[in-house]
């Protein structure tokens, strides 16, 4: 499953790595450094243009998670803001 990531869509791929790497979209909002209410918008297609700073936040957590087919979540936590 985690090694498609990159070939799907924006919203699709913040999902598979959140349910890859076993959080919530809260937990996941504290990883990328936004709100709960974003990481929902992207998944659900509301809102698909991260800031970069965002978008390099996500494509680092897809390299971790893709380098182990799961990353314990403490192991994730430690992405620059």
């Amino acid at each position: 499953m985690m090694n498609t990531i990159r070939e799907k869509g924006l919203s699709t791929r913040i999902k598979a790595l959140r349910v890859a790497l076993g959080v919530t979209q809260e937990e996941l909002a504290s990883l990328v450094g936004v709100g709960l209410r974003q990481i929902s918008r992207w998944e659900h297609g509301e809102q698909l243009k991260p800031h970069p700073s965002n978008l390099r936040r996500i494509e680092e957590l897809e390299r971790r998670a893709l380098a182990s087919d799961h990353t314990p979540p403490h192991q994730v936590e430690d992405v620059d803001p």
